[in-house]
């Protein structure tokens, strides 16, 4: 949730910054401005912070966290994740004790 709340905010600023997302040239191509790059800096900023978040939920189900490269395989397996990430803890695994809630 904290991802989305600041990514939106982050996009909110560099479209105002930059006068809107996409600007067309007059020969009628597409180009971005240089300033729009900004709008990756959430992404990356946060990328650790979600990537360790999967991997403690997969270890909590008592899966490793290897099986979040799942996410690039297809679609079949970004579903399969989701399926673990909601699963409830299994107690206590290889990976260390059951977590409180």
């Amino acid at each position: 949730m904290a991802y989305l709340v600041v990514s939106y905010a982050w996009s909110f600023i560099v479209g105002l910054l930059t006068g809107g997302a996409v600007m067309m040239n007059t020969d009628g191509t597409f180009h971005f401005e240089a300033i729009q790059l900004l709008g990756y800096i959430p992404s990356l900023a946060l990328l650790l912070p979600t990537l360790g978040v999967c991997v403690r939920r997969l270890h909590d189900v008592g899966k490793s966290g290897w099986w979040y490269f799942l996410n690039f395989v297809c679609c079949v397996g970004s579903l399969y994740l989701l399926y673990l990430y909601i699963q409830d803890s299994e107690g206590d695994n290889e990976y260390g004790p059951r977590p409180q809630n």
